[in-house]
């Protein structure tokens, strides 16, 4: 028997009640029975969809909002919830098909505007998002999804005192929104005289049970506690930051140490040796290398020659492979996905990755790809754009690390980087697979180091120009005065001249940090050096 109207109502209201205490896998649960009982009510569909999304399950979440819009297909909102999937899987050029037919209709909802505001931001298109934030924010100067998402993209678009004035408000509003404290946290240098230490410290006294509250404002007091040199506190507080996060989401190393060793068995010498024919396209330029490690420096800096743009840090190369490969093997999994590659066709790999990279930069002669993790895809890149130039980022590792462990990368993500054992270890294996690339794949891949992009910026970034065929320009040292938007965690970093300031940070913390020193050691890898000879 169908259920009334009044006999929904009850599933709606308790998965709102859940997505509002940030609580996405219990209001899944209760998706999966709404959906169940009512199969043919859009709504069900929709939310399930939602749920999906918060659980980063996309391609359910894709599922789901097709089915609500099968039941319902004239309502805008749920069209705008799948721009935003499509956004999450790369299917960037769907996702503005969407969200050039929604915005076609002047008469959008406030929240319709929200979602395509989040949505280009998402994908990298920060002015045009924050110019429909604004007019959302107009509308509902209250709103707080709105007020974190506008200074997010105001903050990446170089106007942060607007953008730190933004968060502040959105915590008057809503206290509870611990995100918006670490977003404050982070764009807003603490000093002896002025910082936010009592403000995060009291609140999380506060609310101390809360596990979002654990590790945002952790991770917010790490910064500050480090910005005014008290480093045993900071170090403490990224420590109970980081044990949230685990709590949150565990880490499974034994599946990452699975997926490389797949990656080196298949793209092995005998792959490489029946020379698959590739996409004939000159103009990607993919940086690469551990996160923070100096990418989005370099990024800018050849960005400032002429005809080169960047296209941000796109998803897409890994997303386009994996398809590819569930063709042929639908049931496989993270341990074998890779095995079916001699069935694919890398040349129209190339060409459909050049062709979805391109809706990010449309006018450029050539433009740069610049996802650090792409160093697991050096061998598909190659084979799939032989023309294409890979430049790998290296910094010593210590400071690596200690980078990425100070880091709150998106829930869910860099899991290796919460725990310093298992930090160490993903930079092993990333060591081990960089020196696999370039046996295989020799003279393909530039290898520039970080220290001595910032001591000696001249020589190296002459390397660097030598390598992608440019003439060697000195304003590409001034970098710093652009107003391109930076969507990275060092857009604070890159809006300043070259400078030495982050080298051996890490030492400010080394009691704290002996026992990544001690793994390093114990596997044959410099501390303090780095562990590939750099070419001449």
């Amino acid at each position: 028997m169908p259920l009334t109207a009044s006999q929904d109502l009850p599933y709606r209201h308790h998965v709102k009640e859940l997505l509002g205490m940030k609580r996405p896998r219990e209001a899944l649960l209760v998706c999966l029975k709404w959906v169940e009982a009512k199969p043919l009510n859009g709504d069900a569909w929709f939310f399930k969809a939602v749920t999906e999304t918060q659980t980063h399950k996309p391609e359910g979440a894709l599922r789901s909002v097709d089915r609500a819009l099968q039941l319902q297909p004239d309502n805008e909102l749920t069209l705008a919830w799948k721009a935003q999937i499509l956004a999450l899987l790369g299917r960037t050029r769907q996702c503005l098909e969407i969200i050039t037919r929604l915005l076609d209709n002047t008469e959008q909802q406030p929240q319709i505007l929200l979602n395509i505001g989040l949505t280009l931001s998402n994908i990298g298109r920060h002015q045009q998002a924050a110019d429909i934030l604004e007019r959302v924010h107009k509308s509902d100067p209250e709103n707080v999804e709105c007020l974190t998402s506008l200074a997010t993209s105001l903050h990446v678009l170089g106007r942060s005192e607007e953008a730190a004035e933004l968060h502040q408000q959105a915590i008057e509003i809503q206290p509870g929104n611990f995100r918006a404290y670490w977003l404050l946290g982070q764009m807003t240098p603490g000093t002896p005289e002025k910082n936010f230490i009592d403000l995060f410290a009291d609140t999380l006294e506060r609310n101390n049970k809360a596990l979002q509250a654990r590790i945002c404002l952790n991770f917010a007091l790490a910064k500050q506690y480090e910005d005014v040199g008290e480093y045993d506190k900071a170090f403490a507080s990224l420590q109970q930051g980081s044990a949230g996060v685990l709590e949150h989401t565990p880490y499974s190393e034994g599946q990452d140490e699975r997926m490389q060793a797949m990656i080196r068995r298949c793209w092995s010498g005998e792959f490489f040796a029946r020379q698959k024919k590739g996409y004939e396209a000159e103009q990607v330029i993919f940086v690469v290398g551990m996160p923070r490690t100096g990418t989005t420096l370099l990024e800018q800096i050849i960005t400032t020659y002429d005809g080169i743009e960047t296209a941000g840090e796109l998803h897409h190369f890994s997303r386009l492979l994996n398809d590819a490969c569930h063709e042929f093997a639908p049931d496989s999994g993270a341990d074998n996905i890779y095995e079916p590659i001699d069935r694919v066709d890398f040349e129209k790999l190339g060409r459909d990755y050049v062709e979805s990279a391109r809706l990010h930069v449309p006018d450029s002669h050539r433009f740069i790809d610049k996802y650090p993790l792409n160093f697991l895809m050096v061998g598909a890149i190659l084979t799939a754009l032989p023309n294409a130039k890979v430049i790998n980022l290296r910094r010593n590792p210590m400071d690596t690390c200690f980078s990425n462990y100070k880091l709150l990368f998106g829930l869910g993500t860099a899991l290796y980087s919460y725990n310093l054992l298992t930090l160490g270890a993903y930079y092993r294996r990333y060591d081990e697979l960089m020196k696999h690339w370039h046996e295989k794949l020799p003279g393909r891949i530039l290898d520039v180091q970080y220290e001595k992009l910032v001591t000696e910026p001249e020589a190296e970034t002459l390397k660097v120009a030598d390598y992608l065929g440019l003439e060697w320009r000195p304003e590409c040292l001034n970098f710093y005065k652009s107003d391109r938007a930076v969507a990275t965690a060092s857009i604070t970093q890159v809006r300043r001249p070259i400078n030495t300031g982050s080298l051996h940070k890490w030492l400010k913390f080394e009691r704290h940090l002996e026992p990544l020193a001690a793994y390093f050691r114990e596997h044959g890898i410099v501390p303090d050096g780095d562990s590939i000879e750099q070419e001449k």
